[in-house]
């Protein structure tokens, strides 16, 4: 979200043959990079291309909304209101379509070795339809649909298996909700006995705990699987051990 272009990253991008990115809601430096890019010797594949988008939180009233970053001309992720909702991955079918880019993307530029790029994506779709089953297994059993969470990334998942997000701040990470936003929240909970608010570990939990401070829930890890330590790689996490991790999370 919040990353900034380096002068060597953009010099590394005009001498590869392809650019992939996730889309211009997530990565919001690409806008700056593409017009430096010679597209003919770059090609340039967003992956959520052709994907129909959930709304995000640009009309969003809930939330401050740092307009003196903007007035200062700070940019990147603080100030920024999202039109669409990018956290598509969240929702393993839409993530094998994604795959589906990539791959022809791949092929296009490497006919030689199109069978490889097939294969491999075959695999990683028919494992990704695996995991969407569990997930329509595990969510299918709860009684209560809705969940509570403090960054709202959760909404492909939620539209997927019939879930009904409720984020305490916005799509972006780094929202502030409003003094009434949080109140709101808190009422939330305490009417519908919410036992649990899910929280990134990645993320400042401050928020979300001055919540379950006033209403008696507990702390519970769902990731967004935007930030992953070198620790976990190197023990072998991957999107679909985190992915599980969420799942056995929402349902416990």
């Amino acid at each position: 979200h919040d990353y900034e272009m380096s002068a060597r990253d953009a010099a590394k991008v005009q001498t590869s043959d392809l650019f992939i990115y996730q889309d211009d809601e997530m990565e919001h430096f690409v806008e700056d990079l593409t017009k430096l890019l010679d597209t003919d010797k770059t090609k340039v594949q967003k992956t959520t291309e052709g994907i129909e988008l959930l709304k995000g939180d640009a009309d969003h009233e809930d939330h401050e909304d740092h307009d003196h970053e903007a007035e200062s001309g700070q940019s990147g992720e603080e100030g920024h209101h999202h039109e669409f909702d990018p956290h598509t991955w969240m929702d393993p079918m839409t993530y094998a379509k994604q795959a589906e880019n990539v791959k022809k993307a791949l092929v296009a530029l490497d006919p030689d070795n199109a069978s490889t790029y097939e294969a491999n994506a075959a695999s990683l779709t028919e494992d990704l339809k695996k995991l969407d089953q569990e997930f329509k297994e595990g969510t299918a059993k709860l009684s209560d649909k809705n969940f509570v969470v403090q960054h709202a990334a959760f909404g492909y998942l939620a539209h997927a298996y019939g879930l009904e997000q409720h984020a305490i701040t916005g799509i972006s990470s780094t929202a502030e909700p409003s003094a009434a936003a949080l109140a709101k929240m808190q009422e939330f909970v305490k009417e519908h006995k919410t036992k649990v608010i899910f929280v990134d570990p990645s993320l400042d939990d401050a928020i979300a705990k001055t919540v379950a401070s006033a209403t008696g829930a507990e702390l519970r890890p769902l990731r967004t699987l935007e930030t992953v330590s070198s620790e976990e790689i190197a023990a072998g996490a991957d999107y679909f051990s985190l992915t599980r991790e969420n799942l056995a999370n929402l349902t416990k």
